[in-house]
């Protein structure tokens, strides 16, 4: 049996402090802070450094490209000055695995959001569609750094956000450098690494250059330099957090295995979304959790005996909610195509045992699509493992276990696997597996409990039902010192007051022209609850929430659901599941549909995800802006203890 050398490395964490932009909702004084994480790495040798300018000759270098706005050269240092639009300069060539060091000084600015960029990936004309780190000159906000995308539609996809300490304003000199490996992009600041993303888009052609917004900016000192490709997986060191996975993409939120739930995944700033697949009955790989299309579809039968018109026929969404109807199964090639363009990386499981020929079918589209840097594949049978590492030398493929002990180390050793996945793990167990030089990836845990303990082992990733809450559990764990603010002492309440809390972003918005927001922030009253027949009872009215989506291209079907918390107060708790809703529509717009009423105490209330409103149309949406409440309803069992209850409501929306 051949064994593959491990492609592993130990340089630290992926991916810490960055925000998912779409389902981002954050508890009251949590803020987006940079992390402690190890500093930037050192300047390579001169052999490796393409581009060094520090403009000592007091012009502008014959080739780099004014595109727009104002630029010159002034007491050895570039300045860009813009109006109302950008001042834009383009240099460099076309690299995939790159470092741009630069000095910047905000000079002026029109106001704190406001902001420089480097662009990584951009037409030498400055035309769209690029790919930037910005910089706001109000820093501090949590979204003061981004990695963003200005779309071939001309729209802004911001993909990451983050944070500086403080803000680094006018006359403020700091020193950025931003590291490129093909598709993953690290943010470093005055040596201080504030975030990663696994979803910059690369192009064949495209050059670096500089962004100054409404402000004028120097630069100094641009260095272009060629760094190594990250290996496949890096293994952490116990305390570091590792990658998340979504476990079937965001399935708690999205029907599982379907590409909205990868399109969520992607939004809540996981660096991978896990999918499930088989070969249908003329041999196109599927993505299914189950044998059978019974549970996760409107159909009944086994997969392997549907031939792909037959599965694609299905509906794979609405057993999950209305708002997903005719959703349809994915094809292996509609996923690698998501990925391809921007969506976050892939772990393939392989359902059962995949023989030699039929992996390297999979194999075949997966280079094709050109992700092979994008994939990690999995599986519980040992044959398929063996199969894919002979077919695959070069993709990383992990073992699907129970646990992990010396036997299964040597086993996945003598399989080629690069990394053992377990349902459970000790911090001994991480650790041999990790001198072996195995990755580690833990399935499937949903609480933060579970978090903090696999962190603290060093697992290298944790794959779960909950990407968005893992990725704001990281968020806060990598905050260095943690800054937590009390909350207000609320107003002294009337006797068997019921409260609802909502939590809302902070600053983050999506991306393009689809805004929402709450028309206030004030605690939700449902007052007293007054006995009727053999219940207490309580209403109240949720806060108005108003959505504009006047995206034109590209435009897509957008759904806001909610989910409470359990009512807490000094004298016990009770479930959320006593809360229910109805949906109502105030004012009609953005294409938005009010969701189906929820009763409270009937199958299981607020205690889970319901729509509040959705957008089943991928159709232009219009102008018009949609008004969104809903009519609460409390009911309780007559011996509940007295007291004040509180709840929070959280209000996801995914686009």
């Amino acid at each position: 049996m051949t064994i593959r050398r491990s492609r592993l490395s130990r340089i630290g964490a992926v991916c810490v402090a960055t925000t998912a932009v779409f389902a981002g909702v954050l508890a009251p004084g949590i803020a987006h802070a940079a992390t402690s994480a190890p500093t930037a790495t050192d300047m390579p040798v001169d052999d490796r450094v393409f581009l060094s300018e520090s403009f000592d000759s007091g012009t502008i270098p014959e080739d780099w490209n004014a595109v727009a706005g104002t630029w010159s050269v002034k007491d050895g240092e570039l300045v860009g000055a813009s109006g109302p639009g950008d001042a834009k300069i383009t240099f460099g060539e076309n690299r995939e695995n790159f470092a741009l060091d630069v000095d910047i000084t905000f000079e002026s600015a029109a106001n704190s959001g406001r902001w420089l960029a480097l662009l990584l990936d951009a037409p030498a004309d400055g035309s769209i569609p690029w790919q930037q780190a910005a910089l706001r000159n109000g820093s501090a906000a949590g979204n003061g750094v981004e990695f963003t995308q200005r779309t071939a539609a001309d729209s802004w996809r911001v993909t990451d956000t983050g944070s500086t300490a403080s803000d680094i304003g006018i006359g403020t000199q700091a020193h950025l450098r931003v590291e490129v490996n093909d598709n993953v992009g690290t943010w470093y600041i005055d040596g201080k690494k504030i975030m990663t993303t696994r979803q910059l888009v690369r192009t064949a052609d495209g050059v670096q250059g500089l962004i100054a917004n409404d402000s004028i900016v120097r630069y100094d000192n641009v260095v272009l330099t060629e760094i190594d490709p990250l290996p496949p997986i890096t293994i952490r060191q116990p305390g570091e957090t590792g990658v998340i996975v979504g476990h079937r993409g965001n399935s708690t939120v999205t029907p599982e295995n379907t590409m909205p739930a990868f399109v969520s995944t992607t939004r809540a700033g996981a660096e991978y979304f896990e999918i499930d697949m088989y070969l249908s009955k003329d041999r196109v790989p599927v993505v299914i959790h189950d044998g059978t299309v019974d549970r996760t579809t409107d159909g009944t039968g086994s997969v392997t005996n549907m031939t792909l018109e037959e599965l694609r026929a299905l509906d794979a969404g609405s057993w999950f909610s209305s708002a997903f109807a005719g959703t349809k199964i994915p094809t292996f090639d509609e996923v690698l195509t998501y990925v391809a363009n921007g969506g976050a990386d892939v772990v393939i499981e392989y359902k059962g045992d995949w023989n030699v020929e039929d992996t390297q079918l999979t194999v075949d589209m997966i280079e094709a699509a050109g992700v092979e840097s994008k994939v990690l594949a999995q599986s519980f049978s040992a044959t398929t493992v063996t199969n894919f590492a002979t077919v695959a030398p070069d993709l990383p493929v992990g073992w699907l276990t129970g646990g992990i002990d010396a036997s299964i180390i040597d086993r996945a050793e003598q399989m080629g696997a690069d990394a053992i996945n377990p349902s459970s793990a000790t911090a001994e167990s991480v650790a041999m597996a990790h001198d072996a030089g195995l990755g580690v990836f833990v399935w499937t845990k949903n609480n933060a409990a579970d978090w903090e303990s696999l962190t603290a082992m060093g697992v290298d990733g944790i794959i779960t039902d909950r990407p968005d809450a893992l990725r704001g559990w990281m968020q806060r764990y990598n905050q260095a010192p943690p800054t937590i603010e009390e909350p207000e002492t609320p107003a002294e309440p009337t006797p068997n007051e019921q409260a609802i809390a909502v939590s809302i972003p902070d600053s983050t918005q999506p991306a393009g022209e689809f805004t929402w927001r709450f028309s206030s922030q004030d605690v939700v009253s449902l007052g007293e609850a007054a006995p009727l027949g053999d219940s207490y009872v309580a209403t109240g009215v949720l806060n108005d929430i108003e959505i504009t989506d006047t995206r034109v291209n590209p435009s897509s079907s957008w759904t806001l659901s909610g989910q409470a918390s359990a009512f807490a107060s000094a004298a016990g708790s009770f479930e959320s599941s006593a809360l229910g809703w109805t949906p109502r529509l105030t004012a009609e717009g953005a294409g938005a549909v009010a969701g189906e009423p929820v009763v409270a105490g009937a199958g299981g209330g607020l205690s889970q995800n319901a729509v509040l409103v959705a957008a089943p149309s991928d159709e232009y949406k219009g102008v018009d802006t949609a008004i969104v409440a809903a009519d609460l309803d409390l009911r309780l069992p007559l011996g509940q203890v007295a007291g004040d209850y509180a709840s929070t409501l959280t209000v996801t929306v995914i686009q």
